[in-house]
């Protein structure tokens, strides 16, 4: 995320964000769908290009996992909704290649009314298997329109930590000088906050990359992989650095080692707001409820102007899940009231 709006831990789904934002960049036009694609179409594909290029990686990451005797004991589950107030004009061209492409379910409810509130948090529910519940406490009253997408992981570890060798010890908050003495070095921050953690404790053989920089190890599961990346240094600077080309000379240069790991246990459960992190991203016109162009969604000839308040991440129990929310609301255009009452009494334009 952008150094401009980082503060303290960042919890997300990359992949659950940018498909939330595929699904809204076939509602937007003009500067609003540019700075859209800026983010989720760095190749510049077509939007026809784009839907099937996600619409392949929902189904490759809803196909992926692995079986044991006929059940599957690691699993991946992506979907999509999108909730629509009554009566709000959507176009059905957006309703359709959302739901063609992404899957999104389509449902239209009255948000001033507690049921809606009910029935978001049902579907939540279900996609992530129980593990997020209550994700809405409430539905504002400007709100039209909710896109959500939720993302369900479910693993078993190829190798076990033994419990018996979980204890507690000291883990480095913040920044600070990385640590040294190559594989099994623990990093950290010696200048930071510490606190105690459950820390798990293993030796075993995996694949791992050191350099100048970073240690990284990549953590089994049946059926796929975890990458752990641990900042020798300054973790804000190193995140600044950060890109796909480091990620792939990190993934090329790994080894198998046999080390000493040291994994603390972890939890998160508070939503994490990304609008300032968007915003400093280069997505703005998105927020403004003016300048918004997502006529792709409704028309502004209708009085008013769809555009979004808020966009959160919100993590399920045990990390297993995460869940994402667009918050699209309608902003009034000026002239307006003036307009609506000549149409109540019957007036024309030319009076």
């Amino acid at each position: 995320m952008s150094a401009e709006a980082r503060e303290g831990n960042v919890v997300f789904s990359p992949v659950s964000l940018s498909t939330a934002l595929a699904v809204l960049a076939n509602g937007a036009a003009g500067d609003t769908r540019t700075e859209i694609d800026a983010l989720v179409n760095p190749d510049r594909l077509s939007a026809g290009k784009l839907n099937e290029k996600y619409c392949n990686l929902m189904n490759h990451l809803n196909n992926a996992g692995y079986s044991e005797n006929g059940n599957r004991t690691t699993l991946l589950e992506m979907a999509n909704s999108i909730w629509i107030q009554d009566r709000l004009p959507v176009k059905e061209a957006f309703l359709s290649t959302s739901n063609t492409y992404y899957g999104a379910e389509v449902f239209n409810v009255n948000f001033r009314k507690a049921g809606a509130r009910d029935a978001i948090n049902r579907w939540i529910a279900e996609k992530t298997h129980g593990r997020i519940a209550e994700h809405i406490t409430q539905t504002p009253s400007e709100t039209v329109m909710y896109v959500f997408n939720s993302l369900y992981f479910r693993g078993k570890w190829l190798n076990q930590f033994d419990k018996s060798k979980t204890q507690k010890e000291d883990f480095h908050l913040g920044n600070g000088s990385g640590a040294t003495g190559g594989p099994g070095a623990t990093g950290g921050s010696p200048g930071g906050a510490t606190v105690k953690v459950d820390m798990m404790n293993a030796e075993r053989r995996i694949r791992y990359y050191e350099d100048e920089e970073v240690q990284a190890g990549e953590f089994n599961y049946y059926g796929c992989n975890m990458l752990v990346i641990l900042p020798r240094g300054d973790l804000g600077e190193y995140l600044d650095r950060l890109d796909y080309a480091r990620l792939e000379g990190i993934l090329g240069g790994m080894e198998s080692v046999k080390t000493k790991i040291k994994f603390p246990r972890f939890s998160f459960g508070r939503k994490t707001r990304l609008n300032d992190h968007l915003k400093a991203a280069g997505l703005e016109t998105a927020f403004d409820p003016v300048a918004a162009d997502f006529t792709g969604i409704s028309d502004r000839s209708d009085g008013f102007n769809v555009y979004i308040s808020d966009v959160s991440s919100g993590p399920g129990r045990r990390r297993q899940s995460v869940g994402l929310e667009a918050d699209i609301r309608a902003h009034e255009l000026p002239g307006w009231q003036e307009r609506r009452h000549l149409a109540d009494s019957g007036q024309g334009a030319d009076g």
